[in-house]
């Protein structure tokens, strides 16, 4: 299975670092590793990333009406949802600032959650750690590509 974390940024930052992803790459591995330990670095996560409301997603999901199965596991350590649907399936863990997506292959992981997602918050960063991959969900809005 492929892990995929998800990570909701504020507008002002995401507008600001939308073509950086390298720096945000190298910044979100640095907490997904816990390497950010002192309490400005800690502080900088809490700036640029909105708290993960598993809940409120889960709602979103479910007001989609989709033929999906979805079982919740909530404990105080973690909250997970389970979801099943045409034969996939994948896990969806609350992991501090970062949703953690566990699904057999990217395709899965869209079709299953990512898609929804996408209408629940408009600036989704998606990192693969393993594989070294990241980006955003969408493309960021009004925004030219080339100034000419």
């Amino acid at each position: 299975m492929y892990q995929y974390s998800l990570y909701f940024f504020k507008s002002i930052y995401a507008v600001h670092f939308y073509y950086k992803v390298d720096i945000l790459y190298r910044f979100l591995s640095q907490y997904h590793y816990g390497k950010l330990q002192d309490r400005s670095s800690l502080k900088q996560v809490g700036f640029v990333l909105e708290e993960i409301n598993i809940e409120e997603i889960t709602q979103h999901f479910l007001s989609h009406h989709l033929d999906y199965v979805i079982e919740r596991s909530v404990n105080q350590e973690c909250h997970e949802l389970t979801i099943k649907g045409n034969g996939q399936e994948m896990k969806v863990v609350q992991n501090g600032y970062a949703i953690d997506v566990y699904a057999d292959s990217l395709i899965d992981a869209d079709q299953l959650f990512f898609r929804y997602i996408k209408e629940y918050h408009p600036y989704v960063f998606v990192v693969n750690f393993e594989a070294q991959e990241c980006g955003w969900i969408l493309p960021l809005a009004k925004k030219a590509n080339y100034n000419l």
